[in-house]
């Protein structure tokens, strides 16, 4: 079994649709907008100081999917930051 817990950044608020971890793997899908830098960063815990960058698109009109993988932790706090 796994949580996902989703956090919105302050001013540029990313709706995200579909949350799902595969396997080793987890999945977030948003719609896009072109000319924008879309990041999936985690926290193993929400105490912890930085968030960690994983990876990252430049934004296109549209639906869009970030990906985690391989995810060994039993537990990450996700979020999609856009730039």
């Amino acid at each position: 079994a796994f949580t996902v817990t989703l956090a919105a950044l302050s001013s540029d608020i990313v709706r995200l649709f579909s949350p799902a971890r595969n396997g080793n793997a987890f999945s977030v899908s948003f719609v896009g907008a072109s000319g924008r830098t879309y990041a999936l960063e985690y926290k193993k815990a929400l105490s912890d100081p930085s968030w960690i960058p994983l990876a990252s698109k430049a934004g296109s009109a549209g639906l869009m999917t970030l990906t985690d993988f391989p995810v060994s932790d039993k537990q990450r706090f996700y979020r999609v930051s856009a730039k």
